[in-house]
């Protein structure tokens, strides 16, 4: 961002002779010499990022000395060329930088009140994107045509909007629009965010485009336009995300330093922070509609457009959440919000190639953690240490919440989050991405997918190698979890790793449903990875609704482990006592986000689980209102290879009895912590990795940091999202080592 004018004014003033073009997305600086103090003034004075993430890739400059002894008078910025050398990166959607944000509320400013201002530090745009390299011409920018003023400060070098593909104004830029029953006449685009705050605060459901796609945005603390949001997304319970200025979230939730850090930095994602425990009564009723968990996923006006509309708002708190049909991808257009009854729709005339919704991080103990990955932080690249592809390599992840990965060389990318796949626009979706990075980064040779047959990743990826004769590779779900794991903490490829994965299910190798298992091995043996340790099976019944039945669950995985308790009856139980005889429907399993299903309805606090992880968020919120640091863990054994859990849940009814339900769910939490430092305590290790979507639940993270840091053992948690998002990581990942010479099969 801003790379080219950097080096053009450094050159000038350090009275050097050359150029600097783009190159695809990298940037060529040829010089008459070698100028080491050119050198050092780019990596100790250019701000790559506003804060710095350590999972977040970067660029070594690469120096060359030519032969060659023509160069040009001066220097300058040469026209983009296409890189011959396939770089695996792209631009990120920023949020709008703090001077940009103060030009739009400054009165001396030209950009006063433009809801679209932009210069170097904004950054390019991945939802702008047509081709590469990252000029105007090549993304929806080309649609208007700079004005006098705007282009004279575009080829200024002593402007900071120099060279700034994004650069407009209110004379040649976009234009915003309020579709709404009323036809109003306005005078000013200010006239129109006026409007619009003046609905939200009458209680009424925008449509609003962001710099990436539409959200549903409403008065968070009016019941009935919560209600009415929560009956158009058809979320009883889900917790809504919200916005809101800084100085309102701090009357909030608790922010710690490296949260506040990447709230205000150039990401600004969603983060997810424990609500303040001296709020209002008022306050907290509203908040508990919103989040009945202990958290709020917020965050702040990142865009110009936005900070104008809070201006007509102050200290309002917005609900603020993606506009989509269930099951659709997020909206990046107003055809696609066809559908949603909203009573007005505020957008401009900007096309988006791409939609991505907001990202979402949090901190967990010593560890920052991805939770979502799409604005501002995706498409992720990522340097490999151990991993290496002459082929270019593609890779379409799972079933859920998963992304594609292209990967060649000692690079890999990967797209932003791509929703669940049960809706034929998510298929497309990622039927979409997968072609949009072949525009960009050329056709893959291999293909890579899940080995379970029926997740439409699977069945995509089989069509296209069919269509094109590429190679197509399968791997299981939880394997591909280990290797990303691996991946991310650039184990040395003889290195053996420990690492729990436990999640909610994929497909394993013996055709059951895995999802609570413990890996050892190492890259270089990727064929020969084992698995160490599995909860013990239990069955399940098939069909997706009746495992969302955490009733029907309970039932049978009491029966499954031999689970004596008194007094606990079910629904039906005649009827299910004939299945489970019978073994008519079921199959059997290793989940633990099963086990938190039963858990969360022995506590009253789940029967029918309405979304992906509420047991574990239900139960951590429950927990923390009890003593989360008492180690109190309940029975359970380990034998062989399994890991029995029989005597804990008699335990916990033993406790339903007379103990508080926070001190259960705290002790459950400790059993799992437990388990982990126990295995690997037997199996000799220092070290263990953690992955799957069960260790999103940051309390449970918490608990076993502190009892490995007690032993003196080291945990790794990825920043990588650890549910299904990985996994595509992982696929490509396993190709590349089976390519690999070095790879012992």
């Amino acid at each position: 961002m801003g790379f080219r004018p950097f080096v053009f004014n450094l050159a000038k003033k350090l009275g050097l002779k050359g150029y600097v073009r783009n190159a695809g997305l990298n940037a060529c600086v040829l010089l008459d010499s070698l100028n080491y103090n050119f050198i050092e003034s780019i990596l100790k004075n250019f701000e790559v990022l506003e804060f710095n993430i350590e999972a977040l890739p970067y660029k070594k400059a690469v120096l060359e000395e030519l032969k060659s002894g023509y160069f040009w008078e001066g220097f300058k910025i040469f026209k983009s060329i296409k890189d011959t050398k396939l770089s695996l990166n792209l631009p990120l959607d920023f949020a709008t930088c703090k001077g940009c944000m103060q030009d739009a509320t400054n009165p001396n400013s030209r950009f006063f009140n433009y809801a679209f201002c932009a210069c170097a530090k904004c950054g390019p745009r991945y939802s702008l994107i047509k081709s590469l390299p990252y000029d105007r011409s090549s993304t929806t920018m080309s649609d208007f045509t700079m004005c006098k003023e705007c282009l004279k400060e575009y080829e200024s070098p002593t402007d900071r909007r120099f060279h700034t593909e994004l650069i407009s104004c209110e004379t040649c830029g976009m234009k915003l629009k309020l579709i709404e029953s009323k036809k109003l006449d306005f005078k000013s685009e200010l006239d129109i965010l006026k409007r619009a705050a003046m609905l939200l605060k009458e209680g009424k459901i925008l449509a609003l485009k962001g710099i990436t796609g539409y959200a549903l945005i409403c008065d968070a603390k009016n019941l009935e336009s919560v209600l009415r949001l929560r009956a158009l997304k058809h979320r009883k319970t889900k917790p809504i995300a919200l916005m809101a200025e800084v100085s309102t979230i701090d009357k909030l939730v608790r922010l710690d330093l490296k949260l506040r850090a990447i709230l205000l930095g150039q990401s600004s994602p969603m983060v997810i922070a424990p609500k303040l425990k001296n709020l209002a009564p008022q306050m907290q009723a509203i908040l508990k509609e919103i989040s009945p968990n202990n958290t709020l996923a917020i965050t702040r006006p990142f865009s110009a457009h936005l900070s104008l509309l809070f201006s007509f708002l102050p200290d309002y708190v917005l609900c603020f959440t993606s506009a989509n049909l269930k099951g659709a991808h997020i909206a990046k257009s107003a055809k696609e919000l066809k559908g949603l009854e909203v009573d007005g729709v505020l957008t401009y005339n900007r096309v988006l190639t791409q939609s991505l919704d907001d990202s979402i991080v949090c901190i967990s103990g010593d560890f920052l953690r991805g939770i979502r990955f799409s604005r501002g932080i995706a498409p992720f690249s990522m340097k490999l240490k151990s991993i290496e592809s002459k082929s270019l390599i593609a890779a379409f992840g799972a079933h859920s919440k998963t992304s594609l990965t292209f990967l060649q060389g000692d690079e890999c990318i990967s797209s932003p989050y791509i929703s669940n796949l049960d809706s034929l626009e998510n298929i497309e979706h990622l039927r979409n991405t997968f072609l949009h990075f072949c525009a960009l980064f050329g056709k893959p040779t291999i293909l890579v997918c899940d080995a379970n047959s029926s997740y439409e990743s699977t069945k995509l990826a089989k069509s296209l190698a069919l269509e094109s004769n590429i190679k197509l590779l399968e791997i299981y779900h939880h394997h591909a979890h280990f290797i990303a794991l691996c991946m991310e903490a650039k184990v040395a490829k003889n290195e053996n790793v420990l690492a729990f994965i436990w999640d909610g299910s994929g497909l394993g190798l013996d055709l059951k449903l895995w999802g609570g298992e413990v890996f050892s091995g190492s890259l270089d043996r990727v064929q020969d990875i084992k698995r160490v340790f599995h909860f013990k099976y239990f069955y399940l019944m098939r069909n997706e609704a009746s495992i969302k039945d955490a009733q029907k669950t309970t039932f049978f995985m009491f029966k499954s482990l031999g689970v004596k308790i008194k007094n606990f009856n079910f629904e039906n139980e005649n009827i299910l006592e004939a299945l489970f005889d019978k073994r008519l429907n079921l199959i059997e399993s290793s989940s633990l986000g099963r086990i938190f299903d039963v858990v969360a309805f022995m506590l009253g606090l789940v029967s029918v689980s309405e979304y992906e992880g509420q047991s574990g968020e239900l139960i951590a919120s429950l927990a923390s209102k009890g003593n989360t640091f008492l180690h109190s863990p309940y029975s359970y054994k380990l034998t062989k290879d399994e890991i029995d859990l029989k005597e804990m849940f008699e335990g916990i009814a033993k406790d339903l009895d007379s103990k508080e339900k926070c001190f259960i769910a705290n002790r459950f939490l400790d059993t799992l912590a437990d388990i982990a430092l126990n295995i690997t305590l037997w199996m000799g290790q220092k070290k263990a990795a953690f992955g799957g979507g069960v260790f999103l639940n940051m309390l449970l993270c918490e608990k076993i940091q502190r009892q490995f840091k007690t032993r003196g053992l080291e945990v790794f948690f990825p920043f990588l999202p650890s549910g299904d998002y990985s996994i595509s990581i992982g696929q490509a990942g396993y190709a590349a080592l089976l390519e690999s010479k070095e790879a012992k099969v």
